[in-house]
């Protein structure tokens, strides 16, 4: 009888590691790849973000950045936000006028997104926007270029 040989276990163990490794590294970069990046301050559209929440009075105040790099100033501007509870469902529409937006300015707004507490407010969505218009008064797509984040804690999506 031989006695126990460890070497081809430890070989067999640091095979194991190292595979490990490689199909980690490689997930890590197939989830980068596929990952969309969010939108920098130099490519055109316009850029919203909600930066905070917080109670005032008894009414759940939203905080917004907004950067318009649409390459025009919006005059008219006025969306409709879906407000979803912290089990998905659906709280309130509410109707944001937001306007003027000038070209390749950043904005802060500050709107009541809803009577009581922020902490029941677990989603916050650009359901549409009602008029987005430049300075001349054409119409403008704003949908399409709109890049939205949060920093609240609280989802923001389109």
């Amino acid at each position: 009888m031989q006695p126990n040989n460890p070497v081809p276990a430890k070989r067999a163990a640091g095979k194991i590691r190292s595979v490990r490794q490689a199909v980690a590294c490689a997930l890590a970069v197939l989830a980068l790849a596929v990952t969309p990046l969010p939108a920098t301050a130099g490519d055109p559209g316009l850029h919203m973000e909600l930066n905070k929440v917080e109670d005032v009075d008894g009414r759940c105040h939203g905080l917004f950045v907004i950067r318009n790099t649409l390459g025009q100033s919006l005059d008219r501007f006025a969306m409709e936000l879906i407000l979803f509870s912290q089990d998905g469902a659906i709280k309130q529409s509410i109707l944001v006028d937001v306007a003027p937006l000038p070209d390749d300015k950043t904005t802060v707004a500050r709107f009541v997104l809803s009577e009581g507490k922020c902490a029941g407010l677990g989603r916050v969505l650009v359901n549409k926007f009602l008029v987005c218009a430049s300075n001349s008064g054409a119409k403008v797509d704003c949908l399409s270029g709109l890049d939205v984040s949060s920093r609240a804690g609280i989802e923001f999506f389109k």
